[in-house]
């Protein structure tokens, strides 16, 4: 089952410099999430990575044989704020994190090491902290910013679902829609010219208004689709639910003060008579 949740068009930014960090390395604590980290009673950089781990900033100045005490202000249930930490001078893994410098400052939204997502916080407007990547061996960095307006390097994202199951009638006729809807051209070798092409969307550049708008280029998609869809189930087999005779948009809502958030709404319509009606959009990575 594909849940198609957003389209994301998302600047990438090339990384200025690259490198490592001291830190240490805690078992996140159970009762809630860290919002303070202290090293010897002193304010540091901190990293939750959301899995069981927190990673907090040793001084630069430190070059301490032994151990640390340390203490987290951990936001519980309620609202409530509660302090955690040893003052016992155990010592804790010693870890490295990676600071990053990238040339364009701004809010970052993600951060992919080795082409996968990473734990990541953000401590400048041009510089990141990130989770080493599990092999130790640094191959790629990519930081996708929500810096506003369109760029000439986007990116793609969808999700899938976690409840898989078979589907048939006007459901199956929407999955089909969309896996139409996103095959670009020339990527099946069996048949090269099928494809709405929305996918193709991200990564080239957009107008702000027009035949090359967002939303001209949407409306573009859905009809490419449908015209291969109807034509390529003309000696189809397919029950009369799974059978597309019209596809149009009921809504395609743009926001004036934001060229890439445009709602869409389709309907299908199959050989039954039955309508079949779904969402998706586009915004930039980040906003509201």
């Amino acid at each position: 089952m594909l849940d198609i949740q957003a389209i994301y068009l998302r600047d990438t930014v090339p990384v200025k410099a690259v490198s490592g960090v001291l830190a240490l390395e805690y078992e996140t604590p159970a009762i809630g999430t860290p919002i303070n980290a202290y090293i010897d009673g002193k304010p540091s950089v901190f990293l939750d990575n959301k899995k069981g781990k927190t990673y907090v900033v040793l001084p630069p100045t430190s070059n301490k044989q032994g151990g640390w005490s340390y203490a987290f202000d951990v936001a519980t249930a309620g609202g409530l704020t509660t302090r955690v930490g040893s003052s016992s001078l155990a010592k804790p893994v010693v870890t490295i994190l990676i600071s990053v410098a990238i040339t364009k400052p701004g809010t970052v939204a993600e951060v992919w090491i080795n082409s996968q997502s990473a734990a990541f916080i953000q401590i400048s407007s041009a510089t990141i902290l990130c989770e080493l990547p599990t092999t130790d061996l640094l191959e790629s960095i990519d930081v996708l910013t929500s810096a506003p307006g369109l760029g000439a390097v986007t990116g793609f994202t969808y999700n899938i679902v976690n409840n898989l199951q078979t589907v048939k009638g006007p459901q199956k006729l929407v999955f089909q829609f969309i896996k139409l809807l996103m095959t670009t051209q020339g990527s099946d070798v069996f048949h090269p010219l099928e494809g709405g092409n929305l996918q193709k969307i991200p990564g080239s550049l957009i107008e702000l208004d027009g035949a090359g708008s967002l939303g001209s280029q949407i409306l573009l998609a859905v009809n490419r689709t449908a015209a291969f869809m109807i034509s390529g189930q003309v000696t189809s087999s397919l029950p009369p639910e799974e059978r597309l005779t019209k596809a149009s948009i009921g809504n395609l809502s743009i926001d004036a003060n934001d060229p890439t958030s445009i709602s869409v709404s389709l309907r299908l319509e199959n050989l039954a008579r039955e309508a079949a009606i779904f969402n998706f959009f586009t915004k930039l990575l980040g906003g509201a």
